[in-house]
């Protein structure tokens, strides 16, 4: 099996990044004019230009109604969430104080994001280690601000999620509405919100926070307003250090925008013009040394980090394909206890075998930019070992539900038979969370 997986992940990976890479460069003004008169049908498989369908704009009005939905959503889940607590923890008594339902969404990473917020990193150390660094801090930096209207962290932490999630899906649709067609902004919201994990865009996590950041970030980079975009990259890099990754997705818009391989008259302004652009794109890169800073000021090391996350939380970086062996090793061994498999090592291969296939349909015809987020997001979550938040992750592989919303625009059966299937796995993984179960 592990044979196997290898050669379909590495032939599928090798695929994708050829496709890419070929397109990435036709697009950017080098001609291929004697592939394309040689190998006319494989030309124009790779470099036929993609029509994007059904552009529109997107009115406040719309976006309000969006976020509107979002937050009913989140409430409604909220509701659902406490009725849960109250059957599993009180029985037939059927009542919840405010506290307890307050600890079930306090669990796993949670507790650590509000004692950052409530001491900051210098004032939670453990045996002379500072731990919590391997968070990021922008999340506790928000729940600490919330605080001023909220005696309880826990709730400040909670409103950042909901109010993240709620701006974040108008920001999403507005991202995909613009550039796919409405019809499609609402299948991919769907999509995401319904996720098996999605239900964490509603707990004392940094995933709403972040999804509001990348749809954002996205949005300016396809916009080619690359220093707004380095901004707000800044932002998401502070809320987790996959937001780096919105620097491939603006060097990709900004080579594709001003095409400077191309020759014509106007070329030189066109690489000045593209060279500007990818600087003003990788000020981003400020947000990551502003983490190595603070990890430096509080412990003495810049990359203190990566020895915990190695030491107490056994995650250190390891090539993508190697550690797809690990999880299935989880998977396939009778040691492992079922509950693991079902909720951690199990959605791993599972968002993995999405992903396959949603990059296979997409190389060739989507949007080079959002593709790259896609590819280099999700080699990133799997190349970190002891990947027990795979699913939880990929909840934030956000270009990726773009792709699938665009691809079950014609295939509607198949749309709601996924979504209502993927509604009651979340309902399912939901459960396992508030029991404390290995979901997370």
């Amino acid at each position: 099996m592990k044979i196997a997986a290898d050669i379909i992940v590495g032939a599928v990976s090798l695929y994708v990044l050829i496709i890419f890479i070929l397109r990435l460069l036709y697009e950017s003004g080098i001609p291929f004019q004697k592939i394309r008169d040689k190998h006319s049908r494989t030309a124009a498989f790779i470099f036929s230009k993609r029509a994007v369908e059904d552009k529109v704009k997107t009115d406040r009005r719309e976006l309000l109604l969006i976020s509107t939905g979002a937050f009913i959503f989140r409430i409604l889940m909220l509701f659902v969430f406490y009725v849960i607590c109250a059957i599993l923890q009180h029985g037939d008594e059927f009542r919840l104080s405010y506290d307890v339902f307050m600890n079930s969404l306090n669990i796993w990473d949670a507790p650590h994001y509000i004692d950052i917020a409530a001491k900051g990193y210098s004032g939670n150390a453990e045996n002379g280690q500072y731990l919590f660094l391997v968070f990021f801090p922008l999340y506790p930096a928000l729940i600490r601000a919330f605080g001023i209207f909220f005696t309880d962290l826990r709730m400040a932490g909670l409103s950042v999620s909901v109010l993240a999630f709620c701006i974040g899906s108008a920001a999403f649709y507005k991202l995909v509405g613009e550039e796919y067609g409405k019809k499609t902004g609402i299948m991919s919201l769907i999509l995401i919100s319904v996720f098996p994990f999605g239900f964490f865009f509603g707990t004392l996590m940094t995933e709403s926070l972040f999804f509001m950041l990348v749809s954002f970030d996205l949005i300016l980079i396809k916009k080619h307003k690359f220093l707004g975009a380095g901004l707000v990259g800044i932002l998401a890099v502070l809320c987790r250090i996959q937001g780096i990754l919105l620097l491939f997705a603006a060097i990709v818009e900004s080579l594709i925008w001003y095409r400077p391989f191309e020759k014509k008259k106007d070329r030189a302004a066109n690489v000045k013009k593209c060279l500007t652009a990818i600087l003003c794109s990788c000020t981003m890169i400020s947000g990551w040394l502003l983490y190595l800073y603070e990890n430096y000021r509080v412990a003495g090391d810049p990359f203190i980090f990566m020895k915990y996350q190695k030491e107490h939380w056994y995650n250190s970086p390891k090539f993508y394909i190697s550690n797809i062996n690990d999880i299935l090793d989880y998977c396939t061994n009778s040691s492992v206890p079922m509950v693991n498999k079902f909720g951690m090592w199990g959605p791993d291969i599972a968002c993995l075998a999405a992903a396959v296939f949603i990059m296979l349909w997409a190389a060739s015809r989507e949007d080079l930019a959002y593709l790259s987020f896609f590819l280099t997001y999700t080699m990133l979550v799997y190349s970190a070992g002891f990947l027990i938040s795979g699913g939880r992750y990929m909840a934030c592989a956000v270009t990726g539900f773009i792709f699938a919303g665009h691809y079950f625009k014609k295939h509607e059966k198949l749309f709601y038979l996924i979504s209502a299937l993927s509604a009651v796995l979340m309902g399912l993984y939901m459960v396992g969370y508030i029991l404390g179960k290995n979901v997370m």
